[in-house]
């Protein structure tokens, strides 16, 4: 489970550019100037109106990270950083199958 949480805290950086930028290109969207103009404070905007928009491209983006982690996780074990011999994992096979 460490490597999974190491490997996660690593990709942190690239969702939170991702959500950052997806943040700043939907606060000059024409619905956001219009909220900010009647009076909504920025936590009603987050929450209203980014946040639904992000939840889906987020969600897509953790799906396609998913085999991103495995593989990681693969190429860490492969190379002996990883879980110990009673726990199966794919790098380990991979190791024992090169000899």
């Amino acid at each position: 489970m460490s490597v999974f949480l190491a490997i996660a805290v690593v990709n942190s950086v690239f969702v939170a550019r991702f959500v950052r930028g997806e943040v700043i290109s939907l606060m000059e969207k024409e619905f956001v100037k219009a909220a900010l103009i009647a009076g909504a404070g920025l936590f009603q905007i987050l929450k209203v109106h980014i946040l639904p928009h992000i939840a889906k491209r987020l969600f897509v983006l953790s799906l396609f990270s998913f085999p991103l982690f495995i593989t990681v996780e693969a190429g860490v074990n492969f190379v002996g950083l990883g879980v110990r011999a009673p726990m199966p994992n794919w790098g380990s096979m991979i190791y024992e199958g090169m000899a």
